[in-house]
């Protein structure tokens, strides 16, 4: 890959992550030094258990899952989940005053620069299939490095994200015994190849493994448009209802991923050319039913009892969730991850791993 020279630039800052309303900074005094080339692998190594025979044919992979949600639960594990992306980075320091957010990947260096506005992702990935994503970004100076200089969370905004999983042993028999592909939407609007119409924030929308085309769906039924299933529409409450803070992106809400245990970064790794950084999601219980499987009868039974485990706020960071990461910053050459995590917080993230 080739590198940019660098560029003096000023960072905006684009998400509110800290707590109880405190905002991060990104040193916007025109100390930070430019941006530098990576890139972004995102994957999940505890996806529910499926064998992918080679190919793009999502029905392939999905033939050979082995593993369906359970009949009682009321969480389960995806065998995917994939989307497309605005933008998204990592935040730099503790959460509060002097951390630094580094915005790495955007359709555009502008949506890098300052993606506190636009709308319509471009960067479309798939976690079975460790999608790497190219991107850059920006650091403080080293007089500006955060205290500790730990990485704590990974942010992004999403047009929208697709979970895939299987369902056996419902009410509904051979209606619902097979496996759905549930979209959640969170931004204002978006369309996709795969939808008939236009979709909008906290929009869910449902397809089997022999469909193409997503639908929209109301307690009567499912359709193709979504003006047919409009009066009654089946939506996330919790997406509709959220309110815009004042800071940030206004077309998005965003989707915050804790990265446990913390990793710590020195300012030569952050400025090395050819970062690769791994992102590895811990995508259990990831998927939330509000109605264990055994008792939905219906496609829209099971589009309002489905959500994915994560809980916006009004701090615009999304509260701690089922979907964590754990990362890594490789060298271009793939070698081992230099980042590493702090002693105690390593200790506690080997004891909360599944």
């Amino acid at each position: 890959m080739q590198r940019t020279q660098l560029l003096t630039l000023i960072m905006i800052v684009t998400f509110i992550l800290g707590c109880n309303g405190s905002s991060s900074s990104s040193s916007s005094d025109g100390d930070s030094e430019g941006l530098l080339d990576a890139d972004v692998k995102l994957s999940s190594t505890n996806l529910a258990a499926a064998t992918k025979l080679g190919g793009d044919d999502l029905d392939v992979l999905l033939a050979q899952s082995d593993e369906a949600c359970s009949e009682t639960a009321s969480s389960c594990t995806p065998t995917n989940l994939e989307g497309r992306i605005f933008s998204g980075g990592a935040m730099l320091g503790e959460l509060g005053e002097g951390a630094f957010q580094i915005t790495m990947l955007g359709a555009t260096d502008d949506i890098i620069l300052d993606p506190s506005s636009g709308i319509g992702g471009t960067l479309e990935f798939s976690l079975i299939d460790s999608t790497v994503l190219s991107g850059k970004y920006a650091v403080p100076s080293e007089e500006d490095m955060p205290d500790p200089p730990i990485i704590t969370r990974m942010e992004f905004s999403y047009d929208y994200l697709d979970a895939t999983f299987t369902l056996e042993n419902t009410a509904g028999g051979a209606t619902l015994d097979k496996t759905f592909t549930i979209r959640t939407v969170f931004v204002t609007e978006a369309t996709a190849d795969d939808v008939s119409g236009t979709m909008s924030r906290g929009d869910k929308l449902i397809k089997t493994s022999e469909e193409t085309t997503f639908r929209w769906c109301n307690s009567s039924g499912c359709a193709a448009t979504r003006t047919d299933v409009a009066e009654g529409l089946i939506q996330e409450s919790k997406l509709v209802d959220y309110e815009f803070p004042g800071q940030g992106n206004p077309e998005y809400i965003p989707f915050s991923v804790p990265i446990s245990p913390s990793f710590t970064v020195t300012y030569e790794e952050l400025t090395a050319e050819g970062n690769v950084w791994v992102v590895d999601f811990d995508m259990t219980g990831a998927i939330v039913f509000a109605t264990t499987p055994d008792a939905l009868s219906t496609e829209p039974d099971l589009l309002a009892s489905f959500e994915l485990s994560y809980e916006p706020d009004q701090n615009n960071a999304g509260q701690e969730t089922e979907i964590s990461a754990t990362l890594a910053i490789q060298a271009d050459s793939g070698g081992a991850g230099v980042a590493q995590p702090t002693e105690e917080e390593g200790e506690e993230g080997e004891e909360s791993q599944p």
